[in-house]
């Protein structure tokens, strides 16, 4: 039997372009890097508060709320996504044959 063939995730492809890793936690560590992604999210929050107008109906304003807070909840998903693009994933390892029989050891 053959093995499948697997493509391999964006992140996976991200890391194996030669000096990438390096230069993305240069980036990341940069102070103009960090003051913009502060600057960029507080002012995507304020454009979202601002949506929030209280002459709509109370049962308006807060699916307007809720949606608001899943556009939060997906900005942070994808700032971690972005800042670990360039850290090694790694898988946890099935326990050695010796541990699972040896029973005093556990």
């Amino acid at each position: 039997m053959t093995q499948a063939t697997v493509n391999p995730s964006p992140k996976t492809r991200f890391q194996e372009i030669k000096g990438a890793i390096e230069a993305h936690h240069a980036l990341l560590q940069a102070e103009s890097f960090q003051r913009g992604e502060d600057m960029a999210l507080l002012h995507y929050q304020r454009i979202l508060a601002l949506q929030i107008d209280p002459k709509l109906p109370g049962n308006e304003q807060q699916v307007r709320a809720m949606v608001n807070g899943w556009k939060l909840q997906g900005v942070q998903e994808y700032l971690s996504e972005f800042r670990n693009l360039g850290e090694k994933v790694l898988t946890a390892q099935p326990p050695g044959l010796m541990r699972v029989l040896d029973h005093e050891a556990n």
